[in-house]
């Protein structure tokens, strides 16, 4: 062997060596997703948005998706706007502190029916792992996902 062909081998084998280190470095779209999920969590601190907002009233920061609401009459009287959530399979009331009636759509009780359909504005939840969009609204926010700023929505490139 030679004194030439030594130093070219050793080359060789720190090239060898070193081409791991470059295989190992994550893809742009796993480090978007992993961002994504630190503005999930850290895009709305501890603010509590609502749930839901009228359909005529301005848009807020958050990413919102337009549902049917129902307008329930009983009583002689309009009850309020309420949401048929899908999760509960009952009606969810649109206002603060958004209570839940004992009964869905399916079920209305005597006395009680649908007076008119309006839209609302629900609040999408994403996964944080994922980025992926809850695939229905609900006022019980599931265990890995969070709300989002349109911002925050908006500047990974991500549709829902």
């Amino acid at each position: 062997m030679t004194t030439s062909t030594v130093p070219a081998r050793r080359r060789l084998v720190k090239g060898a060596l070193a081409a791991p280190v470059v295989l190992t470095v994550s893809s742009a779209s796993a480090a978007s997703l992993t961002s994504f999920g630190r503005c999930l969590r850290n895009g709305i601190g501890n603010t509590n948005p609502a749930f839901f907002i009228d359909a005529k009233a301005a848009p807020d920061q958050f990413v919102r998706l337009q549902i049917k609401c129902d307008v329930l009459w009983a009583q002689g009287q309009i009850q309020g706007t309420f949401y048929m959530d899908p999760v509960l399979n009952r009606y969810v009331s649109t206002s603060y502190p958004y209570a839940a009636l004992s009964f869905g759509s399916s079920t209305l009780p005597g006395g009680w029916k649908v007076d008119q359909q309006v839209y609302c504005w629900g609040l999408q939840f994403f996964e944080e792992a994922t980025a992926s969009p809850l695939g229905r609204i609900t006022v019980q926010r599931p265990y890995g996902y969070s709300a989002t700023t349109v911002s925050c929505y908006s500047s990974f490139g991500t549709t829902a």
